[in-house]
């Protein structure tokens, strides 16, 4: 009898808590919104999580979209020896005939405050690519940083610095992680390596600080090269390059 009752009792629980999925299930639409209570990262498929309508709600998302890389024409395979010519897409299966990726224009949108905001990734960045002055007491009267003093002055920037008047405050801005700041490279483009017509003001051809250590040696920190858009691992953390701030992202 005692067996009956707990089995009762099981089925009991698992058809409320199946009722209470099917009224309280939350679904991710594409492009990263959400209804309901959970943040879009939290909902995975097969994952469960909480909100305040109850434990063990489960959804579903829309695949992760790739951006374009924004190279439009084909080169000749045969080529070893650069400049090679330009040669007709079709058929060659090279990314310009291809073009996959997930493209939006505008853009970019310069928010008329030193903020720019990039259409692709909901991500606003500092418009300003070569700042010199982050926070008040920021003596050091360049851009470039070492990795630890990038970060500093990424966190402490805000509005009236670096052409800033969009009312941000310390800490709404840090350093972009690698994927972040790669985002930004178009790769039809080169010194500096970014889309056309975009809004930003000073991009230094040259090195920029991402966030991400480089995990093989903790002592380095990824970069991107804005002057072809190579991703490059070997930033020694006492070394300076450059800053560009972000802000905004899941």
């Amino acid at each position: 009898m005692r067996y009956l009752i707990h089995s009762v009792a099981v089925l009991t629980f698992c058809f409320s808590l199946s009722v209470a999925e099917a009224q309280n299930k939350v679904v991710v639409v594409p492009m990263g919104g959400a209804t309901g209570d959970a943040r879009p990262p939290d909902v995975v498929e097969g994952k469960t999580f909480s909100s305040k309508a109850g434990k063990g709600l489960t959804g579903t998302r829309s695949p992760g979209a790739l951006a374009s890389t924004g190279q439009p024409v084909c080169y000749d395979p045969a080529c070893t020896v650069a400049p090679c010519d330009e040669v007709p897409c079709a058929g060659t299966g090279e990314d310009g005939e291809l073009q996959t990726g997930v493209t939006v224009s505008p853009r970019f949108v310069d928010n008329g405050d030193g903020t720019v905001t990039d259409r692709l990734t909901g991500l606003v960045w500092l418009r300003e690519g070569n700042c010199t002055t982050f926070f008040a007491g920021d003596s050091t009267g360049v851009n470039e940083r070492p990795w630890a003093a990038a970060l500093t002055a990424a966190k402490q920037l805000a509005s009236s610095f670096c052409g800033l008047t969009d009312g941000s405050v310390a800490g709404d801005w840090r350093l972009p992680n690698l994927r972040e700041l790669q985002s930004l490279v178009d790769y039809s483009q080169f010194n500096p390596c970014l889309p056309p017509d975009h809004p930003f003001l000073n991009t230094a051809s040259s090195y920029y600080w991402s966030s991400t250590t480089y995990a093989y040696s903790t002592s380095l920190a990824w970069l991107v090269y804005f002057n072809i858009g190579d991703v490059y691992y070997g930033g020694n953390k006492s070394i300076s390059y450059y800053v560009r701030a972000v802000r905004g992202g899941q």
